[in-house]
């Protein structure tokens, strides 16, 4: 897989993948993540102008693994935050580990054709920022899995705009 910046004829196939996604999270017994329209096309337009948003196309590897795709197909996004996320001010029950610079990743989704798209974005992220956060429902067992076996740590609950908590989760290099 090959990550690189978002075009903005890329936002109408990333938009489709927030609905393979919700239902692939219902399907996994998540019914609460993205239940509502987050995210959705200005969340996608929002990150692509402030040049956050990143994708995941197919390479030569991901055909020969079995991919359904065609080389150079958008199989997955991710916006990659840098700064500092308003929600992250106040955790519950636990401390980030570093109060330094960091970066958050937000809104990653696959098309469901892609494999290893956390792995991919994880990897992609570490070489802009050493130091990530990330957050995601309690139900998103597959999220919270995956960020503890790329080395992120869990650090407490972090609380969204509308009051709804998440776990959060540090990385640092």
């Amino acid at each position: 897989m090959i990550i690189r910046k978002a075009v903005k004829e890329d936002i109408e196939v990333i938009d489709t993948f927030f609905d393979i996604g919700r239902a692939y999270m219902r399907a996994h017994g998540n019914m609460t993540q993205w239940a509502g329209v987050y995210p959705d096309h200005e969340d996608s337009l929002a990150h692509f102008e402030k040049n956050e948003l990143y994708v995941g196309v197919a390479d030569e590897e991901d055909i020969k693994g079995g991919a359904d795709m065609k080389i150079g197909e958008v199989g997955m996004c991710f916006a990659l935050c840098l700064g500092e996320d308003s929600c992250y001010g106040y955790i519950e029950g636990g401390k980030w580990l570093d109060n330094s610079p960091y970066a958050t990743i937000h809104m990653l989704v696959s098309g469901g054709k892609l494999h290893n798209c956390f792995e991919a974005a994880v990897e992609y992220s570490k070489g802009i920022n050493k130091h990530l956060r990330i957050d995601t429902h309690r139900d998103n067992e597959i999220m919270n899995r995956k960020s503890l076996k790329c080395g992120f740590k869990r650090c407490g609950v972090v609380y969204m705009v509308d009051g709804s908590p998440r776990e959060a989760y540090e990385y640092i290099e």
